[in-house]
């Protein structure tokens, strides 16, 4: 009823053998050129100007953690059923309008 030890070893290297051959070894070989300095270059000028230009409080890499952010004393939990003022504007063009 059992799966002799023959076999076992049989699958065993079979699935062995085919993992071995579908993986294979990444060795890159970079190119050292001109070109390859001058993207690297061009990368690294890219970075600065984006992360290290702090000309104005919008423009820095933190600026939307700016400002308090504590609960409120006076605010509400959620409500169903509020009663809306006004009305959706009525539109020539075709406008879809979700409710």
């Amino acid at each position: 009823m059992g799966v002799s030890e023959e076999e076992i070893e049989k699958y065993r290297n079979y699935y062995n053998g085919k993992r071995e051959k579908e993986i294979s070894e990444v060795n890159p070989k970079p190119n050292n050129g001109l070109a390859s300095k001058l993207i690297d270059w061009f990368e690294k000028l890219v970075v600065k100007l984006m992360y290290y230009n702090n000309s104005s409080s919008s423009s820095s890499a933190l600026h939307f953690l700016s400002g308090n952010f504590t609960p409120n004393r006076h605010e509400t939990p959620p409500t169903k059923d509020l009663h809306v003022l006004g009305y959706l504007p009525v539109s020539t063009s075709f406008t879809i309008y979700i409710l």
